[in-house]
């Protein structure tokens, strides 16, 4: 039984397709869990919570991109037996998205959270601005890039597309991605400092929030 499954392409070709749509959909499925957890701590000092969030972020999301990359690297071997002149542009462009994932999670660990360390007992809203804003990039890399990966990976439409196509909608994403997030902390930002300016004319006492002066 199991020498007529492996001898049949087509079947080990679909599991082998299954297992890696499955990883890459677990992976946008923590990063989004992730997101909006943050969103609900916006307000709330930065403290275990905050820190067990990207824990778990961690813990799901470098078995779902290991995952993605064993699996993908399975998918070229058995599709073009690892002969470059054959790889289409959908190909690396998948291979480029995947590597950008696998460099923004030390993006992360390098950014994030180092600064959820450095500004603990803070709130989100509160972090300076330049911080904030980092942060929301490697957080719209993971939203898109695992976005963009799902619809490379499940699309017919994209199968035999050509860079013409693939450039600007892989770019679109990206694109989009940064401008809401870079937006919402722009927003989230803005809005706390006009907070602390109202309290200081309505108390005519200066308000720094947490622990800190106007950023």
């Amino acid at each position: 039984m199991l020498d007529v499954i492996l001898n049949n392409s087509a079947l080990v070709d679909d599991a082998v397709r299954i297992l890696h749509l499955a990883a890459i959909a677990a992976g946008i499925g923590a990063v989004i869990a992730t997101d909006l957890t943050m969103l609900r701590l916006l307000g709330v000092p930065i403290g275990s919570r905050h820190g067990a969030a990207l824990e778990v972020a961690h813990r799901l999301i470098g078995p779902a991109l290991l995952g993605a990359w064993v699996t993908g690297i399975a998918l070229i071997g058995l599709r073009t037996g690892f002969a470059v002149e054959t790889f289409s542009p959908k190909l690396w462009m998948k291979l480029a998205v995947v590597t950008a994932l696998s460099l923004n999670v030390l993006l992360i660990k390098r950014i994030v959270q180092p600064t959820l360390d450095e500004y603990e007992g803070w709130t989100l809203a509160e972090i300076p601005l330049a911080r904030k804003l980092s942060m929301a990039l490697a957080g719209a890399i993971s939203v898109a890039g695992w976005s963009a990966a799902l619809f490379l990976g499940a699309s017919r439409i994209f199968k035999a597309a050509s860079w013409e196509l693939l450039v600007p909608t892989v770019g679109a994403c990206f694109l989009t991605a940064a401008l809401i997030t870079v937006s919402f902390a722009i927003v989230a930002h803005w809005r706390w400092r006009l907070g602390c300016w109202l309290r200081e004319r309505i108390t005519g006492r200066p308000h720094y929030g947490a622990l800190a002066p106007l950023r």
